[in-house]
């Protein structure tokens, strides 16, 4: 697919853009930095450009990204026009070229100024350029703020997919939506990976066993259909069960959720936490007896992968591409809207705990052996090898 590959000691020299790599910014934000620290541990000089408004306030996974060569932008805002961190961004891409640090550049979202600028490079620059939406051409977000990303899509986001080399999708659901508006180049399926944490959650679960609970873990945005559970939980009315709603948000969303609990008099049910983040997440997931995510839309969905890697039973709609949930017999997997999930909450709390954790256990079992970073960078890296060599089709091009 393209020259002859160049490498330095073997490695693959890659870079990989994001527009932000704070923590509080949702799901890629995490993956991302999965992705680019197995990258450098399977045999990638890995490069990361990303932007940062106040770095003092940002939340970075610098652990992970210490094998990874970081290059940090500072802006005034993460979606609006800046023309100086614009300028900067090119920059540093065209030194990174010219010092012969990058075969190929890997662009993570898409709608932005800064994602713009990456694909822009790289066709001036003749660098092969793969493209990972990150769920941003998933129906539920094209309408999302529809008539803003009209303009943008006739300014520069139609010419920019165009002008991609390859794309990236997390599932084949994501590649079907990619392909829906008119993609045509080759699309590499490959899942995001799940770190499994070494314990999972039915021994702590059975110490709390009075009170059962369910966890919404996730950023507080109206896609994520955090309205519609309140709406089913209203309805269920169970006095041995407690709701969980915990992860950043917008605030204008975070105040329409507390509304809606308080007009429904649910404040002894429900409890909202806000952020929790390292190990108090991870300690919040296995003490939970289940987890909902009732999203409209997700590529892939990292809190699920992240609930079964603990041993928790899922409860998620169709709108994100978890079937696995059913085929393996961790969870449900339902249509979109109250009344399913009304349904699907009362059977999961109908369950016995025991029943809950096998359902669990099969779930840490489909993560370990399905959903690894290290199987993803492998994937990805032979994708990246046919796209800088050219050569046979990986078998996750479609």
């Amino acid at each position: 697919m393209g020259g002859s590959i160049r490498t330095h000691n073997g490695h693959l020299k890659i870079l990989h853009a994001l527009a932000s790599i704070d923590r509080r910014h949702g799901g890629p934000s995490r993956s991302v930095v999965g992705l680019c620290d197995a990258l450098s541990r399977e045999n990638g000089q890995i490069h990361l450009l990303t932007q940062i408004v106040d770095e003092d306030r940002a939340l970075l996974d610098r652990d992970k990204l210490r094998d990874v060569h970081l290059h940090i932008i500072r802006t005034r805002s993460l979606l609006n026009y800046d023309i100086c961190s614009y300028l900067r961004t090119k920059a540093t891409i065209i030194d990174l070229m010219c010092e012969g640090h990058v075969q190929l550049l890997h662009g993570h979202g898409i709608w932005t100024p800064f994602n713009h600028n990456i694909i822009s490079c790289a066709y001036r620059l003749k660098v092969p350029c793969i493209v990972s939406p990150r769920g941003m051409l998933e129906p539920w977000a094209l309408a999302y703020k529809r008539w803003k990303k009209s303009v943008m899509w006739w300014l520069y986001q139609r010419r920019d997919l165009l002008r991609s080399t390859v794309f990236h999708a997390t599932s084949e659901q994501e590649a079907k939506a990619i392909r829906m508006v008119g993609i045509k180049q080759p699309i590499a399926v490959i899942p995001n990976g799940v770190v499994a944490p070494k314990t999972h959650g039915c021994d702590a679960r059975a110490a709390n066993s009075s009170i059962k609970r369910i966890l919404f873990l996730s950023r507080l945005h109206p896609k994520k259909g955090v309205l519609n559970l309140i709406e089913a939980w209203k309805s269920i009315g169970r006095s041995d069960w407690k709701l969980c709603i915990a992860g950043p948000g917008e605030a204008g969303h975070i105040a329409d959720v507390l509304a809606r609990v308080r007009s429904y008099r649910l404040n002894e049910s429900v409890e909202i936490v806000g952020e929790v983040r390292d190990e108090a997440k991870w300690s919040l997931m296995r003490e939970s007896d289940l987890l909902v995510l009732p999203t409209f839309s997700e590529n892939f969905g990292l809190v699920v992968g992240e609930a079964l890697a603990c041993g928790v039973p899922v409860i998620t709609t169709k709108g994100a591409p978890w079937k696995d949930l059913e085929a393996h017999k961790c969870g449900w997997w339902i249509d979109i809207g109250v009344e399913p999930l009304i349904s699907a909450l009362e059977e999961a709390m109908s369950l016995t705990d025991e029943e809950r954790c096998e359902m669990g256990r099969r779930g840490r079992g489909l993560m370990e052996n399905k959903y690894t970073w290290k199987a993803a960078a492998k994937k990805m890296e032979e994708v990246y090898k046919w796209m800088i060599n050219g050569g046979d089709r990986p078998e996750c091009v479609v």
